[in-house]
């Protein structure tokens, strides 16, 4: 009968990073007894690289198979890749299917082969069914311990390879290619069918290794090894033919639960000449084994002998993972091993190698595989050996320029240093350029390859500074084609011969400006208040003046764009702001009464900002200050300039600086003239400075001052403003400084004096004119101290102000024969300096004592006499200016007759003349004042006697009356 049977198949192939698992996978549909559905063969072998976990299915779908079981006999049916059926006994071990496992693609090693089906048989009676695997590898079968079948479930039988059954070795890579595997089933008894759903095959993956790090060195003839010929992972030059050198490498080991055992991966070193630089992808090499007869060769050394344990170095190349030490090599025998490398840690190999004829100037690689000519994992590093060319000649620098322009840079130019070798070169990492660029030399870097020249870029930092940058060292490892190393490196024709470039990082300073903060200033002009210092030439620079209060500036702010002279390096004092060849580009003018601040700016060449200097607050001033109200005035007498100076001013504004200077024009010699008092303080002030104290020298003057009594001066006061504008001086002459107090030369009456006028006057003549104050003069009676009289100085009872005699006239009539005594307040009389008499206080400075008058008032025709002494008044010249006053009570009707007679000697007795002065006279307290005539006779007498005849006075006189006459002489 024919049976038809649909067959789906896949295969699962999983990469590691650790190995490889392959999985055929059949999915087996039996119909009727016995019967067994294997699937179609796989499509032809095609080497493919699969990724890591990728699913691979076969090409197309799958297809029907038919096949017949013939006979009364139980058979089996065969269905060998695709061909057509064959029947078999019952009994007989049958091949149902077998499958080709397609390149795995992959540089693992094969630890092992795992085989696996998985089967079910029938749940019903009858002998157990039995199945096994098989595989088939180089035309040769290899089944595996036949199982019975569980009948209850579909169950996993797997058969293990640790090794190719074929060679009773280990499995290699190529050994997979092509390796096909099955199942074969044995049917016991009554030949029920056996149910196999899946069959596969797993390669388990043995360490997986590769090339992690190198390091050459010298021989030594030792399983230790010479100096380090270049660093780690660095390619060396080899410089003579027949040089022995050692090769030292690192085998990383990655395979998961894996290690790389003793004896068990054989591998090979190779080499590859080529053109360039090694790769890690082996790209464009024709590797050749190293052996001894090779043109790089092993070094076969007599000792030590080859696969003994190298001696560590503490030069050997490392990649950071645990190291195993491992053997010296010299005869290419890389399968012996000291020790297990574990999984993520490195094996130390070491190559004892010699150039046997290497070609010159080209590079040579190495790799390792293994012995069945696959790769490892791809390497980190490829070791590289360049060799020495004929040309021994070393490149030199013939030039270096720069394609910036010349002038002067600053923070963060960017300037291209050009360098030009003398044959094509190629570095080993970065040249570094050294620049002289000041305290701190900057660098900069570039590599090149094959190339004549080389550029980098050097970015200007702060700090750096050059008046012609130059190249100051190179450094590096530079070769020609034929590997010879750059020795001078000291350029031909070096950067500063060819470019004119100035590094100036510094930016310029701006000292000394004035005006300064809160100035006052009167010009900018010709005799101007504008200055500054400059640390270096600059190439721009301006002076700004912007208003910021007082009077309104409509021009403002005022920009002075500073010329070429005004941009030199130094001083630039009294900057003429209208100069417009060596000061502004524009004259500049400000406004009297505003106030500016002042921005100074300046940019040097290379385009450094100074910082910039801002002086607020300055009053363009041309006002200048005005001096009034000077005391002491021309002509004045003073006696102080000190606590109750006498000395004043008015300032209109305040000032920066002025002075009173005293000088010297007559009177009392003073040999200090003249005297200056510089003001301070207080003095400086704006307004009235009111009796200043010249010796205050906190708020008057510097230092304290002092004038000679007696002298004359002239008071000359000058004042000069904060913006320097001067007051006009003003000049007072003079001025007598005096400060002696006026005395008394002569009292009338004098002191002590007797047969005083009831009626005197009260003279007191001084040294000095003086002038009345406040105060009084009063009389007292001696006998028991009480006043008489009290008379204000400034009254019109005293006279003679501005004299040097003072006269009181009492109010009051003294009595006859009285003492009295006069006292005068202090300061009620001073002089022209101010200088206050000092006055009388006591009883008896100044004290007299009046006449005693005999008789009164008497019958008509009696006569009344009185002596009067006039020694102390000028002798009469002139009778007509003698006059008579009396201040009695003259009874109504009396007629009075007064007569008088003369001489000049005291004690005489004189003839009266005819003279006739008589009343009548009436009223009380009359006081009257005759001028006497007809007394020719008194011219030139001193002595006088008088007589009173009263008439006609009735009987109203009950008693004696007293007539009081006072004389008056002119």
């Amino acid at each position: 009968m024919k049976r038809v049977l649909r067959k789906n198949y896949y295969i699962l192939v999983r990469l590691t990073e650790y190995g490889v698992m392959l999985t055929f996978m059949a999915l087996w549909l039996f119909i009727g007894r016995p019967q067994l559905n294997l699937g179609t063969p796989f499509p032809p072998n095609v080497e493919k690289t699969y990724a890591v976990g990728e699913v691979i299915t076969p090409d197309g779908a799958g297809t029907y198979q038919e096949w017949d079981v013939t006979g009364a006999a139980t058979h089996y049916g065969a269905l060998t890749d695709g061909s057509s059926s064959t029947y078999i006994s019952t009994g007989v071990d049958e091949e149902m299917d077998t499958e080709t496992l397609t390149n795995p693609g992959t540089t693992a090693f094969v630890q092992q082969v795992d085989v696996t089906m998985t089967c079910k048989a029938p749940s019903g009676g009858g002998a157990a069914e039995k199945a096994a695997t098989f595989i088939r590898e180089g035309s040769t079968d290899t089944e595996g311990t036949a199982v019975t079948i569980d009948r209850t479930t579909f169950t996993e039988y797997t058969t293990s390879y640790t090794t190719n059954p074929r060679t009773s070795a280990a499995w290699t890579i190529s050994q997979l290619n092509g390796l096909e595997g099955g199942v074969r089933l044995k049917t016991i008894g009554s030949g029920e069918t056996v149910q196999c759903s899946e069959f596969n095959a797993t390669l388990q993956g043995n360490a997986n290794a590769k090339m992690s790090s190198y390091r050459w060195f010298t021989n030594a003839n030792s399983t230790d090894v010479g100096a380090a010929l270049a660093a780690q992972d660095t390619a060396y030059t080899l410089t003579s033919d027949g040089q022995a050198f050692r090769l030292r490498l690192t085998m990383h080991v990655t395979a998961s639960a894996s290690q790389l055992a003793q004896n068990s991966e054989p591998m090979t070193l190779q080499f590859a000449q080529k053109s360039g630089t090694c790769d890690t992808a082996y790209s464009g090499e024709s590797w050749s084994d190293v052996t001894a007869a090779t043109v790089i060769a092993f070094n076969d050394n007599a000792t030590p002998a080859d696969g003994a344990t190298l001696t560590v170095n503490a030069n050997d190349p490392s990649d950071g993972h645990t190291k195993t030490t491992e053997t010296y090599e010299e005869l290419n025998n890389f399968q012996n091993t000291v020790a297990t490398v574990a999984n993520n840690e490195d094996g130390l190999w070491d190559f004892s190698l010699k150039d046997n004829g290497a070609t010159d100037g080209v590079a040579y690689c190495f790799r390792v595989i293994k012995s069945d000519d696959n790769l490892p994992s791809v390497p980190s590093v490829v070791p590289e050996i360049q060799i020495f060319n004929s040309d021994t000649t070393p490149p030199t620098i013939t030039n270096v320029s720069s394609d910036h322009a010349n002038g002067s840079f600053t923070t963060g130019e960017v300037i291209d240093i050009d360098v030009t070798f003398s044959e094509a070169v190629t570095s080993t990492g970065n040249v570094t350029v050294e620049l002289e660029t000041g305290v701190t030399d900057q660098t900069c870097t570039f590599t090149v390859t094959a190339a004549t020249t080389g550029t980098c870029n050097y970015t200007v930092q702060a700090g750096d500074t050059s008046s012609d940058l130059t190249v100051k060292t190179f450094s590096g490892t530079i070769k020609d084609a034929a590997l010879n190393a750059m020795t001078d490196f000291v350029p031909a024709t070096n950067l500063a011969a060819n470019k004119a470039i100035v590094i100036d990082t510094t930016a310029p300073t701006i000292s000394s400006t004035a005006p300064v903060t809160n100035a006052s200033i009167n010009d900018i002009a010709t005799a101007s208040d504008v200055n500054y210092t400059l640390s270096e030439i600059v190439t721009s620079g301006t002076i700004v003046m912007t208003r910021t209060s007082g009077t309104a500036d409509g021009s403002s702010p005022h920009t002075c764009t500073l010329t070429l002279d005004g941009r030199t390096s130094g001083a630039h004092t009294a900057f003429d702001m209208t100069d417009t060849d060596v000061g502004c580009t524009e004259a500049q003018s400000l406004i009297d009464g505003a106030v500016y601040t002042f921005d100074f700016n300046a940019t040097d060449k290379a385009g450094n900002a100074a910082t910039q200097v801002s002086n607020t607050g300055v009053t363009f001033d041309t006002t200048a200050p005005t001096i009034s109200s000077t005391a002491p005035a021309t002509g004045a007498t003073i006696n102080s300039i000190t606590s109750s100076s006498d000395v004043s001013y008015t300032l209109s504004e305040a000032i920066a600086s002025g002075s009173i200077v005293m000088t010297r024009t007559s009177g009392t010699a003073d040999g200090s003239s003249p005297h200056t008092c510089t003001l301070k303080g207080t003095a400086l002030n704006t307004g009235a400075h009111s009796n200043i104290d010249m010796s205050d020298t906190t708020n008057g003057c510097t230092s304290a001052q002092s004038l000679v009594s007696g002298t004359v001066y002239t008071f000359a006061f000058d004042a000069t403003d904060a913006a320097g504008n001067a007051a006009t001086q003003v000049s007072n002459t003079s001025v007598t400084f005096d400060n002696t107090a006026p005395t008394v030369s002569t009292l009338s009456p004098a002191d002590n004096a007797t047969g005083v006028s009831t009626t005197t006057n009260l003279i007191m003549t001084f040294s000095e004119t003086v002038n009345v104050n406040t105060g009084n003069v009063v009389i007292k009676k001696t006998s028991d101290n009480s006043t008489v009289e009290t008379i204000d100085i400034t009254s019109g009872q005293v006279t003679g102000t501005g004299t040097d005699t003072i006269t009181v006239n009492p109010s009051v009539t003294l009595a006859d024969g009285t003492e009295y005594y006069v006292q005068v307040d202090a300061g009620a009389l001073r002089d022209a300096a101010q200088n206050n008499y000092a006055g009388i206080a006591d009883t008896t400075s100044w004290s007299f004592t009046t006449v005693a008058v005999a008789g009164g008032y008497a019958a008509s025709g009696s006569l009344i006499s009185s002596s009067i002494d006039t020694t102390s008044y000028p002798t009469i010249k002139n009778q007509n200016l003698l006059r008579a006053t009396w201040t009695q009570s003259i009874p109504s009707g009396c007629t009075l007759t007064v007569s008088f007679r003369g001489t000049n000697a005291g004690g005489a007795t004189p003839d009266y003349t005819g003279v006739s002065w008589e009343g009548p006279y009436s009223g009380s307290g009359t006081t009257v004042t005759q001028n006497l005539a007809g007394v020719a006779n008194l011219q030139g007498k001193r002595y006088f006697q008088y007589k009173v005849d009263m008439t006609n006075c009735n009987s109203s006189l009950s008693t004696p009356e007293f007539l009081d006459i006072q004389l008056e002489f002119d």
